[in-house]
């Protein structure tokens, strides 16, 4: 072996120990384990499978059709003249060549193509708030960002995780769990903190987009209504300004926050001063998912505002009146 080449291979096999050795580290620091689901299969090969369909065309064999076969429950596929022949975890590579192997015994130098036709055995569930939810057929390795875009990408209503459920095909996982799920940020994501989050998707997965949560704000403001939140922190003075601001007869002074504390019992009321807050002299409060922010009228306000509409239309009939 030349030197260079010598050299180049144990620069490479370095520079891959020490990538690896940063990450698990990083990993550490950040108190989150390396887990199963993060590490990627070593190879991107399509294997066949239960349901699949291939058609095969050998050369000098026309006895063998060139009708699809379907492989069977148990992964085999039944061929004339040949008999059953083990078809899944194979490649349609591998499984030419244990075919030109069987017919090498009565054909000489037989050449046999392997395409597939349809794939039924690598399935992925996305479901939730994605456009288009639904079951795919994986060809190839597939990343879960490529498996939102099949399935439409996300709606306007999602939130801010991904959950990918991944069966372990025991009764129970390492840690007594049926399954694995890995929690992942689509913020992270999007904006390339955490690329090694975009894993690679394994058949019979289940990738889940849950709904955003939702805050509402109702009463004294431009815009009320529900409000999807996908930020971690929301607070009242951003609810306020996704309602569009605060009309004139807003009792700023009075406002309250209803919670939910417990499913279908009444909503335990906090008090929140939004006038505070907008001059600064009172911290933002946080809000919380379901929570709704009531803006009251102020009576005063509105007695004042009914005077001046009442003024401004007598003014204005005053001067119509004296046009003509």
């Amino acid at each position: 072996m030349p030197l260079s080449i010598g050299v180049s291979i144990r620069v490479n096999v370095l520079s891959t120990f020490l990538a690896a050795v940063f990450t698990a580290c990083a990993c550490l620091a950040q108190n989150q384990p390396v887990r199963a689901l993060i590490v990627p299969p070593s190879t991107d090969i399509q294997t066949l499978g239960p349901g699949d369909q291939v058609q095969i065309r050998a050369l000098h064999a026309e006895e063998l059709g060139d009708r699809p076969v379907r492989i069977d429950s148990e992964g085999f596929i039944m061929l004339p003249g040949l008999g059953r022949i083990h078809a899944g975890g194979q490649t349609t590579e591998h499984l030419a060549a244990d075919i030109e192997s069987l017919l090498a015994k009565t054909i000489r130098d037989p050449k046999v193509a392997v395409d597939i036709v349809e794939l039924k055995s690598q399935p992925v569930s996305v479901l939730g708030s994605v456009r288009a939810p639904g079951v795919y057929q994986m060809v190839g390795q597939k990343r879960v960002l490529e498996l939102i875009s099949m399935a439409g990408g996300f709606d306007q209503e999602s939130g801010d995780m991904i959950k990918i459920t991944r069966y372990t095909g025991a009764d129970s996982g390492p840690n007594g769990e049926p399954n694995r799920v890995l929690d992942i940020r689509i913020s992270d994501l999007m904006e390339g903190r955490r690329p090694e989050m975009n894993v690679v998707v394994h058949s019979g997965d289940i990738i889940t987009v849950p709904r955003a949560k939702v805050i509402y704000v109702i009463g004294q403001v431009r815009k009320p209504g529900g409000f999807v939140v996908r930020e971690q922190a929301f607070s009242v003075l951003k609810a306020v300004s996704m309602a569009e601001g605060l009309m004139p007869t807003a009792a700023t002074s009075n406002a309250r926050i209803l919670r939910e504390v417990e499913p279908h019992a009444q909503r335990k009321e906090i008090a929140v001063d939004v006038k505070g807050i907008m001059a600064g002299k009172v911290p933002d409060q946080a809000l919380q998912p379901e929570d709704v922010l009531l803006i009251p009228t102020s009576a005063a306000k509105t007695v004042g505002m009914r005077l001046f509409e009442a003024g401004m239309q007598m003014g204005q009939g005053l001067v119509i009146w004296r046009t003509y």
